[in-house]
């Protein structure tokens, strides 16, 4: 059991190191910023993962790591709420809803709340609220999920519609995990830093964060295909900015992470948006993959014309 608990520790570690990496390079390329949260996230993972590491294979850092939350409470419960931070964030660039300047005031309360869990002397006590504070927050990350696939938001993404809702129906399932075996061991009297379903949601991130570079790769691919879109603005008579706009809708980026590509606000982005369905008549985003395809159609079918025409048939 030991043994296999090693290779898991380093497996993951490999895995999380290398996703890391891939992440801060396509952030460094393409200046994506969901790109450079997802980089954020499983490098703090990785040190989650090592952090644990070393609880459990060296006996000289287990004495330190039980006395360290109560001395400084940012040793464990913040990097868990860091990682929370960074889901929030890639939440808002998967359903185009950026963090509102309110919820500053619920991440300031459960770093408050954590710091003085972390200052009590019962162990069991401290853990337990130190749980309840990262369960509370994941539901909160589950219910804007939740409210984004209500609204059809996420669906025009690199995952697609399934994947998104597969994502967050795995999120939910061990945020209440998460919440249901904390309170469950702090019942029993049970303690331990290790918790299944923490675990359980690393192996969805990997899994996902695969996913997504495969469909990152294999729409970069098809975006280097003949594409409709100069064929459009050229006949629309759209503006150099909405060409470049309608590309990034074409792409399936979100409103923010336009937003951040471009260096222009969500609002800039909405009203560039809105004047380019009403030059291609259309009503909005659910509509635009339909049109360009049927474009790229005719723009091809003109090319084969004019090409017969040179030809004299």
């Amino acid at each position: 059991m030991v043994y296999l608990l090693f290779f898991y520790d380093m497996a993951m570690t490999m895995a999380n190191t290398a996703l890391c990496v891939a992440f801060a390079v396509l952030f460094v390329r393409r200046k994506n910023a969901l790109h450079l949260w997802l980089a954020v996230l499983f490098g703090l993972s990785t040190a989650d993962i090592m952090l644990m590491y070393l609880f459990d294979f060296v006996p000289e850092f287990q004495s330190v790591f039980s006395a360290a939350p109560g001395a400084s409470p940012f040793v464990y419960g913040y990097l868990h709420l860091g990682i929370l931070l960074t889901f929030r964030f890639i939440a808002g660039f998967i359903f185009d809803r950026p963090p509102a300047l309110r919820e500053g005031a619920l991440w300031i309360l459960c770093c408050t709340y954590l710091a003085v869990a972390g200052s009590l002397a019962e162990a069991t006590v401290e853990e337990f609220a130190e749980n309840l504070c990262i369960g509370v927050l994941q539901l909160y990350i589950m219910g804007i999920g939740v409210k984004g696939l209500r609204d059809g938001r996420g669906a025009n993404g690199v995952l697609g519609a399934r994947a998104v809702a597969a994502l967050v129906a795995s999120f939910a399932f061990c945020s209440v995990g998460y919440l249901a075996w904390s309170i469950g061991s702090f019942a029993a009297g049970w303690g331990s830093p290790r918790n299944v379903f923490v675990e359980l949601s690393g192996g969805v991130n990997l899994v996902f964060a695969c996913l997504y570079l495969q469909a990152y790769v294999r729409k970069r691919r098809e975006a280097s295909a003949p594409t409709a879109v100069p064929f459009v603005a050229k006949r629309y008579d759209l503006t150099k900015r909405e060409e470049e706009m309608l590309e990034m809708l074409a792409d399936g980026m979100s409103n923010q992470q336009i937003s951040s590509q471009a260096f222009i606000s969500v609002g800039t982005v909405k009203t560039h948006a809105h004047n380019i369905y009403a030059k291609l008549g259309i009503k909005g985003r659910a509509d635009l993959a339909e049109f360009l395809e049927r474009e790229l159609t005719d723009s091809l079918d003109h090319r084969v014309d004019a090409r017969s025409a040179r030809t004299g048939g």
